[in-house]
């Protein structure tokens, strides 16, 4: 059984998430003849990547997943909360399961490391340049939605422990008459 036949794309042409934007002919180490390569960008994130057609005429890395390969290693402290957050919100046989994936809190929106990378990534960067990155939580702002751009901010690990389903709300009435509600007593009385 011979070689399996070379793939050839056109620009403009698709496979999975990828888009042929650029055909480059880049000249072999031996200067004996060129070889072909392919600049795909993803459809959904605009990454760009070159890649040969034995890679693409077998599917891997042809989906916008691949798009994250290579990043966990940028920031390992980063990708070990997505990764929490994942196991939290996915793994059935999560010991917390009851406080996560049972009420339904789910992390869809950051399905695949690279979102969450290019969603929470700077955020997360500025932070722990201040406080150092292992000091550095993910923090859901409504504790009853998912994981989400909208609801997820990055603060320090302290503080994070006071925004749990276990603390107790409760309400201040100060001397001039006015309420307030708070969640954290050793912070309100500081």
């Amino acid at each position: 059984m011979g070689r399996p036949p070379l793939l050839t794309l056109n620009i403009g042409e698709q496979i999975d998430d990828l888009v042929c934007v650029d055909i480059l002919h880049i000249p072999h180490a031996s200067g004996k003849y060129d070889e072909t390569f392919y600049l795909m960008q993803c459809s959904i994130c605009k990454r760009e990547k070159r890649m040969r057609s034995s890679t693409i005429r077998n599917r891997h890395g042809t989906t916008h997943k691949a798009c994250g390969k290579g990043l966990k290693l940028v920031d390992k402290v980063f990708h070990q909360r997505w990764c929490a957050m994942r196991t939290r919100t996915c793994n059935d046989n999560y010991r917390c399961t009851h406080r996560y994936k049972q009420r339904g809190i789910d992390s869809d929106e950051f399905q695949y490391f690279i979102d969450f990378y290019d969603a929470m990534y700077p955020s997360f960067k500025k932070l722990a340049d201040q406080i150092g990155a292992k000091n550095v939580s993910l923090d859901r702002i409504d504790n009853d939605k998912g994981y989400s751009v909208a609801n997820c901010k990055w603060i320090h690990k302290q503080d994070q422990q006071a925004n749990t389903c276990k603390v107790v709300h409760f309400e201040v009435t100060f001397p001039d008459g006015h309420t307030e509600i708070h969640k954290d007593l050793q912070r309100f009385c500081r």
